[in-house]
Parts: structure tokens; sequence; C-alpha cells
């Protein structure tokens, strides 16, 4: 979804971005080491203003599956889910 749109009456140029994370990593909770992994999506929409670029609005979503392997082979998985709007206050 990019193209020109309408917000509050104003004509404006919407940019949708979308994304994806990957992560692996290791560490330890005091002695105990410990596996993670993370993966995810999100998306954005920009609202601009057409005549000086300015950006007046944002949109902004993520859900990340985040697991957490113990030595002992104990698995901990976690969801999260966030939703932002931003506005430009005048």
């Amino acid at each position: 979804m990019s193209g020109a749109g309408i917000y509050e009456g104003r004509p404006v140029l919407l940019i949708q971005r979308s994304d994806t994370v990957q992560a692996d990593g290791e560490g330890a909770q005091q002695q105990h080491p410990l596996k993670l992994n993370a993966t995810g999506t999100g998306n954005a929409v920009y609202y601009l203003d057409p005549k000086d670029g300015r950006v007046i609005r944002l949109t902004t979503g993520q859900e990340l599956s985040l697991t957490i392997t113990t030595t002992s082979a104990k698995v901990h998985q976690f969801k999260q889910s966030s939703r932002q709007d931003f506005r430009l206050v005048p």
C-alpha cells in the first residue's frame, strides 16, 4: 500500500514498510547457559505531507516469538505483539 491518500482532510503520500527479524544468541542467567531464538515480522505505514516531506503520522506493528532453551533442554516460549500510532502535534 503505497501511493496517494487523504488523512484528516489533507492529501498525503502513504509509504508502507514490511520487515522480518531472525536472531539467535547465547547467554547466561547467573551460571546457567541459555540459548535464545527470536523470529518476527513488522510493518509500518508512513503518512507524509507531500509539500515538505514531513511525517505527519506513523503506525507500526510487530509480532515477535522468542524461544529460550536451557542446558537441561527446558524450552520457554514467549510471544509479543505491539502496535503504535504516532501523530505530529502542531
